[in-house]
């Protein structure tokens, strides 16, 4: 039977130097955030959940998340910074996980030009290496030597996530993790996050 493979959403961030909340930003008729909703949930992940806390009543009145296996998580500390929204996504994956390992890919509310091919080899690597570690590992996409998200998290209920704090998101879980496999991939959109209007304004000639 194949192990439960649940995919974290973090959209909690305040997008201070964006100026504008780009979850919301508009692009190819809807927002930035429902392009990644939207490709996640047609994958084959045991739950769905998607972190929000800087305006997240607006969020969860506007984004569509239409499937039985989507939910919102609120992290009430997303002000201290991504890691706590990682944090917050982990422990409610490990707490609803009906069985053990559980795995978790981690996605980012700014990448809307992710490929679902490269969601698919992410996951499928993934359960690749699984079969051969009982330990924590990551399998993270490269593009040109340059590493990227989703990143999967293989063994999620082992991890120690006391390391996750501050604005670093996942790094200082990472580097603790002693199986790190690379899979060098040719999508760009792993790279391509919107953090800045200028990075906005790109992403709407890209469309």
């Amino acid at each position: 039977m194949k192990p439960p493979v649940f995919a974290i959403i973090l959209a909690a961030g305040t997008s201070s130097r964006m100026g504008d909340i780009k979850q919301m930003l508009p692009l190819q008729g809807k927002a930035m955030l429902q392009h990644v909703i939207d490709k996640v949930i047609k994958e084959d992940f045991t739950e769905i959940i998607t972190v929000v806390g800087h305006e997240a009543k607006r969020i969860q009145a506007e984004i569509e998340g239409k499937d039985p296996r989507f939910q919102w998580k609120v992290n009430p500390d997303y002000k201290l910074g991504q890691s706590t929204s990682l944090r917050c996504g982990l422990e409610t994956v490990i707490k609803q996980a009906e069985s053990y390992p559980c795995h978790v890919m981690v996605f980012l509310a700014d990448l809307p030009f992710l490929l679902p091919s490269t969601i698919r080899d992410v996951y499928t690597k993934g359960i690749e290496v699984a079969k051969m570690e009982d330990k924590p590992f990551i399998v993270r996409p490269s593009y040109e030597d340059v590493k990227g998200h989703p990143v999967f998290f293989g063994n999620a209920e082992n991890l120690s996530m006391d390391v996750l704090q501050g604005d670093e998101g996942g790094k200082p879980l990472m580097s603790q993790l002693h199986k790190k496999e690379i899979l060098p991939v040719t999508d760009e959109g792993i790279l391509l996050d919107i953090d800045h209007k200028k990075e906005y304004e790109m992403a709407r000639k890209r469309t």
